[in-house]
């Protein structure tokens, strides 16, 4: 951890890791009571991940910049080591949601690179927080939004590494509002919520 981090992200990288840490010691010494309490253990540990996701700056886990829009155009880059990674899933949909009309989708506004750095990103820090004792899959889904037009304005990413043959032992979510809507190139009044889900399987 950097001397540059604050107390409140320390806490919370310190609590996630002994969740997990205790999780895989509970796999190893009591396999039987392990499975009478998974889902405990296993929602414990979803629940400290969430929060680590809305708290720890991406710079602690890895550095992510990306060149924006040009109709931004006061700036050519954007460094987002400040941002955590719940808000970078924020700003993904900002760039990159999705319009559905009839059975016709497509994406609004599209920047595909900073989409694919930000789930690279999911994976990593997830990898590191569960640390192998249980497989995952986040969802990240905005709850669709009816235009005047009558189309649907939607967002979903999904990242994930469940072993094969394993089961889901819990599922916990989170509900953000998202910032800066009006950055949406649609020209309506939106009041979205984007839903974080993150499962753990065993």
């Amino acid at each position: 951890m950097r001397e540059s981090g604050t107390g409140q992200i320390i806490d919370v990288l310190c609590l996630a890791m002994l969740i997990a840490f205790g999780s895989s010691l509970l796999v190893t010494a009591h396999p039987v009571n392990l499975e009478e309490h998974a889902q405990s253990y296993s929602s414990s540990l979803a629940r400290s991940c969430l929060l680590s996701l809305q708290k720890v700056p991406v710079n602690e886990f890895e550095p992510v910049t990306y060149r924006p829009p040009l109709n931004v155009g006061w700036y050519s880059e954007l460094n987002l080591k400040n941002k955590t990674p719940a808000q970078l899933i924020l700003e993904d949909v900002l760039i990159n949601p999705e319009i559905k009309a009839g059975e016709t989708l497509a994406t609004v506004a599209s920047n595909i690179e900073f989409h694919d750095k930000v789930q690279i990103l999911l994976k990593k820090c997830l990898s590191e927080l569960v640390r192998g004792v249980f497989g995952y899959r986040l969802i990240a889904r905005m709850e669709p939004v009816t235009l005047s037009s009558g189309a649907e304005l939607g967002f979903e990413l999904t990242v994930e590494n469940i072993p094969r043959e394993s089961k889901r032992l819990c599922s916990e979510s989170v509900s953000l509002t998202l910032p800066n809507s009006d950055r949406l190139p649609l020209g309506e009044p939106l009041d979205p919520i984007v839903i974080i889900t993150l499962e753990l399987w065993s």
